[in-house]
């Protein structure tokens, strides 16, 4: 199925095994991104400062992305239907946001640890 939604394309699999290779990737991407969202979420102590709340926010928002991506990916791949197609296209948009933020925010980290060292 081909969905056009703004200016992105996403092609989703209808043939059995591309929709059966889709179904195991979410299937295997779903219990890490459930535990780590509730681990995050309702487990995990504040942290302290800005920096911290504000790294924490992004993780969460991070696997919540991922815990959406598989969910609508893992319906889509056991029925097919078109709604399912595009949630799962503004999941994949969710998710490359979420994504860009955690790059940018890493990024001055990372570049000083590498300085550092």
């Amino acid at each position: 199925m081909h969905i056009t939604h703004r200016d992105r394309d996403i092609e989703l699999p209808t043939s059995v095994s591309g929709r059966l290779g889709l179904g195991a990737a979410c299937l295997v991407l779903l219990p890490p991104s459930a535990v780590f969202l509730y681990c995050f979420h309702f487990v995990a102590p504040p942290w302290p400062g800005i920096v911290g709340t504000a790294f924490r926010c992004i993780v969460e928002m991070l696997c919540l992305a991922f815990f959406l991506f598989s969910l609508m990916g893992l319906t889509w791949a056991i029925a097919t239907p078109r709604w399912v197609g595009i949630l799962f296209q503004k999941a994949v948009g969710h998710l490359m946001v979420v994504l860009l933020f955690f790059c940018l925010f890493s990024l001055p980290f990372a570049l000083w640890a590498i300085w550092k060292v």
